[in-house]
């Protein structure tokens, strides 16, 4: 079909302004929004879903999207430890494994199940209407909070041996105070939500909550309302508004970071208090809970200021019971994931070198698969001390001071690096012996 020069004209400036209003630097975009109004953890393609306060594992659990099913690898030894069966292996595959458990849990869309790692599998019928988009999980509490599309908010109780011993299911609206905005579990085993409150029939004026949900409570046998409770002194009216984001913080069992309209807060759930911190006009470019809870801000977030290296980052982070910051200046391209370590004074982050993607500004480490590295960065100083490739069309995981890769193959491939030797290991053809 030929077209005429008025045609080829309307269609290049149409492209253009398609092309412009994709740009992360476009007004409309909510740089990784996936992680604001959630309960716990995105359900992305590589969230690293662990309690804060877990220890970093050597070994790792992953879904193979080649064959359809699950590993178990020692990343010190570069051994493949097994391989598992999954239900429904058509569709996406969300893994959460804590260090040292002889279990992990597998979720998928409607369905959850806990596998052990000797081979035998537990099912749950989970009864929710939406589709899992995020999860909290605390595993030496035995708490898994699941929360949908829909805003139900499943609670699982596992006992030491992966088994699920409770399950409770409520929807988004709290008492009489409003609907459910964020949350996670805290360090003293109370789920803390964010309330967007209802409008006064009165007055018209609206009050946002945090409340301190008592997770035993809510799942006991006694609860007959099905609803979720809490004691009247774990409810407290903020001031704050527009809190999309809570994080626990670990080491301090009643303190949580909180994300609220011009503000990054720190609250004290039994004192009530709360300390502030303004961010300005800048945009949040990542949120992340591995390790210590934090937030990476940028200047801007224009395409071309950041092609050409002109990228000014502000972090927020918790140390000793006290709000913090670090401003950064070196060009990281785009932030995929960020792990912060305060007490190894680490920050790791994987990040993408080459700009080819429109929706860069709210990818994960396995949404992009070329042109990424790995940066290990004093926090201290900021001094970077490590800066490695990541392989290209790899599924990557960062766990501890390994970086494993998983590559597309029926026979099986994988690497696990030494981060601090750069040493790397391939693991080859441990899919043959499963082979019928």
């Amino acid at each position: 079909m030929a077209y005429s020069t008025t045609q080829k004209l309307l269609l290049a400036v149409a492209t253009l302004a398609v092309y412009t209003a994709c740009q992360p630097g476009d007004a409309s975009m909510v740089p990784d929004y996936k992680a604001e109004n959630v309960i716990g953890i995105p359900l992305s393609k590589n969230s690293k879903l662990q309690s804060s306060t877990d220890e970093d594992s050597d070994k790792v659990v992953i879904f193979d999207k080649t064959i359809r099913k699950i590993h178990h690898f020692d990343l010190v030894t570069s051994k493949h430890l097994g391989l598992f069966d999954v239900e429904q292996p058509e569709e996406d595959h969300y893994l959460i494994y804590s260090s040292g458990s002889d279990y992990f849990i597998d979720m998928s869309r409607r369905h959850v199940s806990v596998q052990k790692l000797n081979g035998q599998q537990t099912n749950t019928s989970v009864k929710f209407v939406g589709t899992p988009i995020s999860a909290s999980y605390d595993g030496k509490q035995g708490y898994l909070v699941v929360y949908d599309s829909q805003q139900s908010v499943i609670i699982f109780k596992l006992d030491s041996s992966g088994k699920m011993i409770k399950q409770f299911v409520s929807g988004p609206v709290v008492d009489t105070l409003g609907t459910i905005q964020a949350g996670d579990i805290a360090g003293n085993g109370k789920l803390v939500l964010s309330i967007r409150g209802n409008s006064d029939p009165t007055t018209g004026t609206i009050t946002d909550y945090i409340v301190a949900v008592d997770i035993e409570k809510t799942i006991a046998d006694t609860n007959t309302q099905n609803a979720l409770v809490f004691d009247p002194a774990d409810k407290t009216a903020m001031t704050l508004t527009e809190m999309s984001w809570v994080a626990p913080v670990p080491g301090s069992p009643n303190l949580v970071m909180i994300r609220s309209s011009g503000k990054i807060n720190l609250m004290d759930l039994t004192t009530k208090a709360i300390s502030s911190l303004p961010t300005d006009d800048w945009v949040v470019e990542k949120y992340s809970k591995i390790k210590d809870p934090h937030i990476i801000f940028r200047k801007n977030y224009d395409f071309y200021a950041t092609v050409n290296g002109n990228v000014e980052r502000r972090m927020f982070y918790v140390d000793g019971g006290v709000l913090k910051t670090k401003v950064q200046t070196k060009n990281f391209n785009y932030i995929l994931n960020s792990h912060l370590d305060i007490k190894k004074d680490q920050w790791n982050v994987t990040k993408a070198n080459v700009v080819k993607e429109y929706d860069l500004y709210n990818a994960y480490n396995n949404d992009f698969f070329q042109g990424r590295s790995f940066t290990r960065i004093r926090l201290n100083d900021l001094l970077s001390v490590i800066d490695t490739p990541i392989d290209d069309k790899a599924t990557v995981e960062i766990a501890g001071d390994y970086i494993f890769s998983l590559f597309p193959s029926d026979m099986g491939k994988a690497t696990t690096t030494d981060i601090e030797s750069s040493k790397t290991k391939s693991i080859t053809n441990f899919n043959i012996k499963y082979m019928k």
